[in-house]
């Protein structure tokens, strides 16, 4: 895995979990026989759930739309199946065309969700299917086509920085304090989406890194923001799966870093 020497670190960082996924050449065909297949090759996970498969992934290039999602399917939809590990920690996900893993801080107390927890799951998860269901060459996790990571975070109000969803400039930078003229000047709710291209080597345009933050309140009531980020970097012929997750991580910590304030990075412990 790579050198995190670089980048920003933090004490208490609001991560709750981490999601690393890999698009490829769809599979052929994916039956609930082959997922009971993976699910005796993963032998400490177990299968939890079937649900509908996520649409591709897909990245237009700069000062064009939004590709269209057009999903054609006859009969019997194909599954995405959730396996969960038998300490509740992780979820791997499996479909025609994807595979994740899902890192969830569980307690308060847990250890911090980290990109070097997932990365082994995914080349584990990743080797095994392959392994268990591709059977000749051309398609499957050995010829990818995109890599997302994701960073689900969950911001508690800090003293002295934050203490309602008015304050939303005092988290995220790109939003004013005022929101216009009175008597409109002071929002309730503020949220905000922000996407950045992602350029390969040569200005090549690489991916995209999207950015969500929305005003939440947990069960009982405290005002939170939800803020996720996610890298999504297409992968060249000649790249391969961990030199793209790593490009990955460095562009979510990156701009994490980068979109909060500084007043946040303190609250957060910022180490370096």
């Amino acid at each position: 895995m790579r050198d995190d020497g670089n980048l920003a670190q933090f004490d208490r960082p609001p991560v709750v979990e981490i999601v690393g996924a890999a698009q490829f050449v769809a599979l052929p065909r994916l039956e609930l026989r082959d997922v009971v297949r993976v699910s005796q090759a993963l032998d400490d996970f177990d299968l939890q759930e079937l649900q509908p498969e996520l649409p591709p992934m897909n990245e237009a290039p700069p000062g064009g739309p939004d590709p269209q999602q057009m999903v054609f399917a006859f009969g019997q939809p194909p599954p995405r199946a959730l396996f969960v590990r038998r300490d509740g920690r992780f979820v791997a996900q499996l479909q025609r065309d994807r595979l994740a893993i899902n890192e969830r801080r569980l307690a308060p107390d847990d250890p911090d969700p980290s990109s070097t927890h997932v990365w082994p799951e995914l080349d584990r998860l990743t080797a095994q299917v392959a392994e268990t269901l591709v059977q000749e060459e051309g398609y499957g996790p050995r010829h990818p086509t995109f890599v997302e990571l994701t960073y689900v975070n969950v911001v508690h109000p800090a003293p002295g920085v934050w203490a309602t969803h008015e304050d939303m400039h005092r988290v995220v930078q790109v939003v004013r304090e005022a929101a216009g003229e009175e008597p409109f000047a002071h929002a309730e709710r503020v949220s905000t989406r922000l996407s950045f291209p992602l350029f390969d080597a040569g200005n090549a345009f690489g991916g995209r890194l999207h950015v969500a933050a929305e005003p939440a309140y947990t069960a009982e009531g405290a005002p939170i923001v939800q803020l996720n980020l996610f890298s999504r970097r297409m992968v060249g012929q000649k790249e391969d799966l961990a030199s793209v997750f790593d490009r990955c991580h460095t562009d979510v910590v990156g701009a994490f870093v980068a979109i909060t304030t500084p007043e946040m990075h303190a609250a957060w412990q910022r180490t370096k």
